[in-house]
């Protein structure tokens, strides 16, 4: 009969210091939560209130070729004005190209309207403009994390600072992945 006896432990209720002690926990880990989640939002939120770097880095530029190249203050003086100019003409370029695009994809709307009938016309030109709004959103998303052309190669990719500069084929012949065939562009 001493095989099958139970022993049933009574819980005592909780002291004054317990329940302090338990409050006090909660209060220490719901504030953790607090101070690491407003941090994580801050961090996140930084990058969106930095302003976007210029597509040009002329200083960034400069200060490298003044590391490298140990340019004289005239030299840093004359770089500067080039790169500036530089700058200029690809701000320029930007300009005419997404004026250009606008003008193509005006003569595309002016064609299909040529084609489609007043109603597959209506039908069709909703679809059509709420398209490009998405491939503008999607293009702005993809600016504000720093890409840059197809493949995203640009600030923050995990392709960012590999330096060896080689695709498929055009690797130095000591390396493993070497094409033994010249890449000719076919």
């Amino acid at each position: 009969m001493s095989d099958n006896v139970e022993i049933v432990k009574k819980t005592q209720p909780l002291r004054r210091r317990q329940k302090l002690a338990m409050a006090l926990l909660g209060v220490v880990i719901l504030s953790s939560g607090f101070v690491l989640g407003a941090s994580v939002t801050f961090f996140v939120l930084r990058e969106r209130i930095r302003p976007l770097p210029s597509p040009f880095p002329s200083g960034r530029i400069l200060q490298g070729l003044t590391r490298d190249l140990k340019l004289t203050d005239d030299q840093q003086t004359l770089v500067k004005q080039l790169l500036d100019e530089q700058a200029a003409k690809l701000r320029d370029r930007r300009k005419a190209a997404g004026e250009k695009s606008k003008m193509h994809i005006e003569e595309y709307v002016a064609s299909m309207k040529t084609i489609l009938t007043e109603e597959q016309f209506a039908k069709w030109e909703p679809d059509f403009n709420s398209r490009m709004e998405r491939m503008q959103e999607r293009w702005n998303r993809s600016r504000e994390r720093g890409r840059r052309g197809p493949g995203g190669r640009g600030p923050g990719s995990s392709h960012e600072g590999r330096g060896d500069g080689h695709q498929r084929g055009n690797a130095p012949p000591d390396r493993p992945d070497a094409d033994p065939k010249p890449n000719n562009g076919h």
